[in-house]
């Protein structure tokens, strides 16, 4: 999403200054712009900038430089500032008060530790099962820590906040969507101390190799079979599934319970999707969505979505911005930096096998 991008940007920005000694306050402005228009994006994301301001200050107070971290601060502050009165501004406008948001609907009230299992583990929404990769963080956080002990701390922190403050959130889930959406912040944070199996790879247990294999593998196809089909036919099919068992689908926050019913799980049911669709293409029209499953009024995605055919964002017709021209050539640049990447990162690992691994070294930045 925009939120996680810009995030990224702001700690990448930071994490050039600290690196840098912090020399050259202009990676403080570039943080503070993508800080500011991650606000414009979303009201909510205001939980990280606290993260972010006491990264800069953690930074100096260890260091002794009370004076300059304030001025970091305030720098940092300064971009921030301007795209936050434009919120202000744009919610005066629209809802008669600079603090009025447009929600209508009861925000926080979720049971705490309701909402962080089902954020964490839950069969319908655990980020667990979503990244697989995740269950190897264990042999990664010490040897990331000893080598980026700031950034270590930051990741940590940028981890923890969503996870915190959506789950006293009633739609904790973001439904209708994809996986735990609101954790999406998250994942790159999650994933980054993962290179440390990388640097020493040819070091490491054949089994632990084996299983990061694995777990890429698989959260590949998890990903993979979520952009093949869209995931409204999943809601589709548990609108019949509703149906069928003679209680009535209806959408709203507190009204969903699938996440905790196995059978029920899009990561098993978006697969089938994938199979239904591919056997529609070949000609087996049982497999076609066409008949509305509940009465009128209920919400029918076979209206606006194609639950019937494969949905590759750059296949898509409806895709209001951009020409197929354009999307063919952005998809072809992704597919190439990613085959690049992956190259890049197996060429890494026969130089280090050639020279026995290397270890993890300590920056005095962090």
């Amino acid at each position: 999403t925009q939120v996680n991008l810009l995030l990224l940007l702001s700690v990448y920005a930071l994490w050039g200054f600290v690196r840098r000694n912090a020399l050259g306050r202009k990676w403080l402005v570039l943080a503070g712009t993508a800080a500011g228009l991650m606000l414009l994006t979303r009201y909510d994301a205001v939980i990280f900038l606290p993260a972010l301001s006491a990264f800069l200050l953690v930074f100096r107070l260890r260091h002794r430089e009370a004076r300059p971290a304030l001025g970091d601060v305030l720098i940092f502050g300064a971009a921030v500032l301007p795209w936050m009165a434009a919120i202000l501004v744009w919610n005066d406008l629209r809802f008669g008060s600079p603090f009025l948001t447009g929600l209508k609907e009861q925000t926080f009230g979720e049971p705490f530790l309701s909402g962080l299992l089902g954020l964490l583990v839950s069969p319908g929404k655990g980020i667990v099962w979503y990244v697989p990769l995740i269950f190897l963080l264990p042999w990664c956080v010490r040897g990331f820590y000893r080598r980026a002990p700031y950034f270590a701390a930051l990741s940590l922190v940028l981890t923890v906040l969503p996870l915190a403050f959506y789950s006293n959130v009633v739609f904790w889930h973001g439904d209708p969507a994809w996986g735990p959406r609101y954790l999406y912040t998250a994942v790159p944070y999650l994933v980054l101390p993962l290179g440390e199996i990388l640097t020493t790879w040819m070091r490491r247990a054949r089994a632990l190799r084996l299983t990061l294999l694995l777990l890429v593998v698989s959260s590949f196809l998890v990903q993979l079979s979520a952009i093949t089909v869209t995931p409204w036919r999943f809601w589709y099919r548990i609108e019949a599934i509703e149906q069928r068992t003679r209680q009535p689908f209806h959408w709203g926050a507190r009204r969903y319970h699938y996440y905790w019913d196995v059978r029920q799980s899009p990561l098993l049911i978006q697969p089938d999707n994938v199979y239904q669709v591919i056997r529609l293409k070949l000609g087996e029209k049982r497999y076609e969505l066409r008949v509305h499953p509940g009465p009128p009024g209920v919400s029918n995605p076979a209206d606006k979505y194609p639950i019937n055919a494969f949905a590759f964002w750059w296949l898509d017709p409806r895709h209001p911005i951009f020409g197929s021209r354009t999307r063919g050539g952005l998809a072809a640049l992704l597919g190439f930096i990613a085959i690049s990447s992956l190259l890049f990162v197996v060429l890494e690992l026969r130089k280090k096998g050639e020279h026995g691994g290397v270890t993890a070294t300590t920056s005095v930045s962090g």
